[in-house]
């Protein structure tokens, strides 16, 4: 088996995270897709005074090390998230678009204040109940779904500093393209 991580590259179909650190005029992809989670110094967050459900979609690289004929056993989706409060924290949901649709997963995560790495794997495209495709990787987008909290007077907002897609595959049989011979 073999993996190859893909980061964001452009803005998915959906933007509606705030930019929170460094607000210089990046777009949302920008702040969440280093190699190595750099925490607050680049990051987003939910809309502070506001209990809106929000959410961002991410376009990724293509891969470089994955062929047609490969088998693709699992995608999945890392990030690194916090709340501002231990004690009201938020709901964080990972998404992704495949197909024209979009899925989050089924149970939310709801770390504290701490950076968390928080990740869902889905071994099949959940379009189409079977193995991923190297087609569907290109076309993938992933996410993340959370919103503010609301206690009494007091907001408490979700923060994500980086996401990216760990696939993992079996190479095929030689680990080269299959070619066809013409006679």
């Amino acid at each position: 088996m073999a993996t190859e991580t893909l980061r964001p590259n452009a803005a998915g179909d959906k933007t509606e995270w705030t930019i929170y650190a460094p607000n210089t005029g990046e777009q949302n992809y920008e702040d969440v897709d280093e190699e190595t989670s750099d925490g607050n110094t680049t990051c987003l967050c939910t809309p502070p005074e506001s209990i809106t459900q929000v959410k961002d979609l991410y376009n990724l690289q293509d891969p470089v090390t994955i062929g047609a004929s490969d088998m693709i056993n699992s995608v999945t989706v890392r990030t690194w998230i916090k709340s501002s409060s231990a004690t009201y924290k938020n709901s964080f949901y990972m998404g992704l678009k495949t197909g024209g649709i979009e899925y989050d997963d089924a149970t939310a995560d709801i770390p504290g204040t701490d950076w968390t790495n928080y990740t869902q794997v889905w071994t099949t495209n959940p379009k189409t109940g079977v193995a991923w495709t190297l087609d569907d990787i290109k076309a993938l987008q992933i996410g993340l779904n959370c919103a503010t909290r609301k206690i009494v007077l007091a907001y408490y907002i979700g923060y994500h500093t980086k996401i990216d897609v760990v696939v993992d595959f079996t190479p095929s049989a030689g680990g080269k393209p299959n070619l066809v011979q013409v006679m």
